[in-house]
């Protein structure tokens, strides 16, 4: 476990579980991975046991379902176990593999994966629920996806979860837009962002690498309703060799 608090201070009311049906976006780019965030996100939901409603505090459990199509599960395990989290033993928590299972990639298996996540994030016992969708972008280029139907999918499971969705926003797959791929990726993170109520945004530092900052951390509303009180900026970040993550303002 990392000697410092797996929530950096200056990001504690934004690890919150997201509100019900809302969508937070984490984007990065090649040299700097928003894997850290989406860890500690899992973190607070899986430890997190109480939600305040008005004046009253009630329990209420979050079921987590993390579909992932770039990582297996023990990537997930070995960076949540360093948060203090063992996912083998949290019962509330489900993997789907969108690549090594027989969900697969080809005809149709967005469609089965939609059902594998609505049948794992059942209510019945009342618990809410968030659903990672991480890497979901990869699906544009390895299939036949269209972006309509990424966003049919993504529509369909905030109707049942709170979303937290990973994507990749390198320049010339936002910027760029020559081929049917950058096209097609530049219309699904648009489109995302503008549902979005958080959008996370992580990248390599403009002058280059250094030694005690590991990149920058952009902060902002999407085109939805941001949380009240938020405003854009960014902030820089440093992630330890064990794991642990400082955050902090220019110059400080």
């Amino acid at each position: 476990m990392p000697s410092q608090s797996p929530i950096p201070p200056l990001l504690s009311t934004h690890f919150a579980v997201p509100p019900e049906s809302s969508l937070t976006i984490l984007t990065s780019v090649l040299g700097a991975s928003s894997n850290w965030l989406l860890q500690r996100y899992l973190y607070s939901a899986l430890t997190s046991r109480k939600d305040t409603d008005a004046s009253d505090i009630i329990e209420k459990e979050v079921k987590v379902v993390l579909v992932s199509w770039l990582r297996d599960l023990t990537f997930w395990k070995e960076g949540t176990k360093r948060l203090g989290i063992d996912l083998s033993k949290s019962f509330r928590f489900t993997f789907i593999d969108g690549l090594g299972t027989s969900l697969g990639l080809g005809s149709g298996a967005i469609e089965d994966v939609e059902k594998a996540v609505i049948g794992a994030v059942s209510k019945e016992d009342g618990s809410r629920a968030l659903v990672v969708l991480d890497g979901i972008d990869f699906l544009l280029a390895a299939t036949e996806t269209s972006v309509g139907e990424v966003l049919d999918f993504v529509g369909e499971l905030r109707e049942h979860a709170t979303i937290i969705i990973t994507l990749s926003a390198d320049a010339p797959l936002i910027h760029a837009r020559h081929t049917p791929l950058e096209v097609n990726h530049a219309s699904l993170v648009m489109s995302l962002a503008h549902q979005a109520r958080l959008i996370l945004s992580v990248r390599e530092l403009d002058t280059g690498v250094a030694r005690d900052v590991s990149g920058v951390l952009r902060i902002g509303n999407g085109g939805a309703e941001g949380e009240e009180g938020v405003e854009g900026g960014e902030l820089l970040y440093f992630i330890a060799g064990d794991g642990g993550v400082r955050v902090f303002e220019r110059g400080a």
